[in-house]
């Protein structure tokens, strides 16, 4: 399981676990996903308000909801995190999209993520480029 811990004062109570990107299915390909969990180990609630990669222009959570049948991926302004809680942006329910990719995602490179929560401030993740069907192998638990 790779676990990583918020990387600055204000985090400790944030852990971030099985960061994962989905490598690029072409070398034309604009767009990515990433997948994580996130644990909130503090006594208060938390909010995922932010997310930011140099790999991309920019990067944006959404949720995927079905409407009649059809899949649909509606954009999140934030995610609360609650106390004691485990958030799993994982496929099928939640995303990191990753867009204007500067370069395709090839298996084995490393991204870098900055995820900004409305208390704990900023937590760095490196992330993997890897097979996401790969993440649902990893078990963590609270």
């Amino acid at each position: 399981m790779n676990v990583l811990l918020g990387q600055r004062a204000g985090a400790q109570d944030i852990m971030i676990m099985n960061p994962i990107v989905a490598p690029s299915l072409t070398s034309a390909s604009k767009t990515g996903a990433a997948y994580l969990s996130i644990m909130n180990m503090g006594k208060e609630s938390d909010q995922l308000i932010a997310i930011s990669s140099p790999v991309a222009a920019s990067a944006m959570l959404h949720k995927s909801k079905d409407q009649n049948g059809v899949m649909k991926m509606e954009m999140l302004d934030q995610v609360e995190i609650p106390a004691g809680a485990t958030v799993d942006i994982m496929p099928g329910q939640m995303h990191i999209m990753l867009t204007d990719l500067r370069a395709p995602l090839k298996t084995g490179d490393h991204v870098p993520l900055e995820l900004t929560f409305k208390k704990a401030g900023k937590v760095s993740v490196d992330a993997i480029v890897g097979k996401v069907d790969d993440m649902a192998n990893m078990k963590h638990t609270n």
